[in-house]
């Protein structure tokens, strides 16, 4: 199935968007983090986490049709 991403910040900048798409295999669980990296290889030098509906993902998950996806780039709290 294919997936819409919205990317934030440096990601955005990494892969010259805010937005993207990618295929994923849908009802089966996935180590997400890894897909993405496969997707979109100058992933892999940044630092980034991923949400899901808006929770973030931490290990496996399925995806299913219609999730929305972020890419989130570290980020300071207070």
């Amino acid at each position: 199935m294919t997936i819409k991403i919205k990317f934030y910040g440096q990601i955005a900048e990494r892969l010259g968007g805010g937005e993207g798409t990618v295929q994923l295999p849908s009802d089966c669980p996935i180590d997400l983090k890894t897909a993405l990296e496969e997707a979109f290889p100058g992933l892999k030098e940044l630092t980034w986490k991923v949400a899901m509906d808006q929770k973030l993902v931490t290990g496996p998950c399925i995806v299913h049709e219609g999730a929305e996806l972020a890419l989130l780039p570290p980020y300071a709290g207070g």
